[in-house]
């Protein structure tokens, strides 16, 4: 299965970065059962076997992130206009992890077929 990465969980907690005062966050990575209301109408699959057992090995499996983060810039840093340069900064760096994510799941798919 290409989503190897499904049910991974981790934080990250940093405590007096070099522009940062606090950055702590976590993230999980859950499978999505895609058609499991369609394909498997007598049960709800709790995993990917038990899926992949009542789709007959036709259902797809896609994958929900969630994730939190708290940040709070250094003393000089928290007030205006450099928390906002900094607040980009963090929400860019978040979208490219994101998206790096991504192209990696994508890269595994393409890698299994």
């Amino acid at each position: 299965m290409g989503f190897s990465y499904l049910l991974w969980t981790g934080s990250i907690r940093e405590k007096k970065m070099m522009f940062m005062k606090t950055f702590e966050g976590n993230w999980k990575v859950e499978p999505i059962y895609v058609d499991s209301e369609r394909l498997c109408k007598h049960m709800k699959p709790k995993s990917s076997e038990e899926y992949r057992k009542c789709s007959g090995g036709q259902g797809l499996i896609a994958s929900k992130v969630k994730m939190d983060q708290v940040f709070q810039p250094s003393s000089p840093f928290n007030l205006p206009p450099l928390s906002w340069f900094i607040r980009g900064i963090t929400v860019k760096t978040t979208k490219t992890v994101i998206k790096d994510l991504q192209n990696l799941a994508t890269a595994i798919r393409i890698a299994e077929y």
